[in-house]
């Protein structure tokens, strides 16, 4: 499945397949817009990797362009494989909900689709409006915990289908990919033109992941991909892409720098 960050001034192309920005048949170097009305990209695709050692096997769910080694849906806490092993097409969905959603709501329209289906039951996060935390009652004044302006929320799992190479980790990952606006409080210009993503892995296997890593790749192509270079900002946690004169076939000139930055690590 594919939702769109779409609510500041970047759109972003997002997968429940361990995927960013590119994938299969309908995402190919246009899936990260930004300025978004410019049809410019920096970013030809991205994703997330995940790999460790299980009693000194390593695996790895990693991929680039495709083979991708997660599939939707969580993972049976008991068995550590997915809930129906057979077919993942109940859980192939990402919820994607906007503040404007849920003011719309509020002022008596129809609850849009993914903010009346919410998915607390797989774990997505609840503000608690009922008194009952373990329920998602949205007329009883329950709400999607969303940060910013917009969030789109999934899960996905490496233990779904055959993996190659080797074994899964048995990982289920829940994933919040959220933005802020340019209206109120968010008017940031550099927060308009800034996408987070927050990753939670959780090992449903029955044997400990030691060590564990867990990365981003990216396949910079910022506008013209022929005239990038790359670098490396160890105190900011950040890896950075930037052009090699002031002038960029698609981005003009000056043309812009982008980078990609670790905000948190295990916690």
């Amino acid at each position: 499945a594919i939702s769109f960050i779409n609510v500041n001034d970047v759109q972003a192309s997002l997968f429940n397949t361990g995927g960013l920005f590119f994938g299969g048949s309908t995402t190919s170097g246009d899936g990260y817009l930004v300025p978004k009305a410019s049809g410019n990209s920096p970013i030809f695709a991205s994703g997330v990797w995940v790999a460790g050692t299980v009693n000194g096997d390593p695996r790895v769910a990693a991929a680039r362009y495709g083979g991708y080694d997660f599939w939707p849906g969580p993972l049976d806490e008991n068995t550590g494989l997915p809930v129906n092993p057979n077919d993942c097409s109940a859980y192939d969905r990402l919820y994607n909900v906007s503040r404007q959603d849920i003011a719309d709501y509020e002022s008596g329209l129809p609850a849009a689709r993914d903010l009346a289906e919410w998915p607390v039951d797989l774990g997505a996060p609840v503000v608690d409006g009922d008194g009952d935390p373990t329920n998602y009652n949205l007329g009883g004044g329950d709400r999607p915990e969303i940060i910013g302006d917009q969030g789109i929320w999934w899960v996905m799992n490496d233990a779904g289908a055959d993996h190659n190479p080797g074994l899964p980790l048995g990982v289920e990952v829940r994933v919040h990919a959220f933005v802020y606006g340019r209206s109120g409080a968010t008017a940031s210009p550099v927060l308009a033109q800034t996408t987070f993503i927050r990753y939670e892995v959780i090992n449903r296997g029955d044997q400990p992941i030691e060590p564990m890593y867990a990365s981003l790749f990216s396949d910079p192509d910022l506008g013209d991909a022929g005239d990038d270079y790359v670098g490396t900002d160890t105190l900011r946690n950040m890896v950075f892409v930037y052009n090699d004169s002031n002038e960029d076939s698609s981005y003009g000139s000056p043309p812009p720098s982008q980078g990609i930055q670790v905000l948190q690590g295990p916690v």
